[in-house]
């Protein structure tokens, strides 16, 4: 993703995640996915 954003984006952060859930077709089941998705959307309302 990197490559795609970094010129455009005004910040940028990856995140690692591990575990049984970990593996690509099981991340939109993950909570862990789901925490860091609800913190940066609702992070981001809040901002503007």
């Amino acid at each position: 993703m990197k490559y795609l954003v970094a010129n455009r984006a005004r910040s940028y952060q990856e995140k690692t995640i591990h575990g049984k859930m970990a593996q690509h077709s099981k991340l939109h089941e993950n909570k862990q996915v789901d925490k860091l998705l609800i913190n940066f959307l609702w992070g981001k309302a809040q901002n503007n």
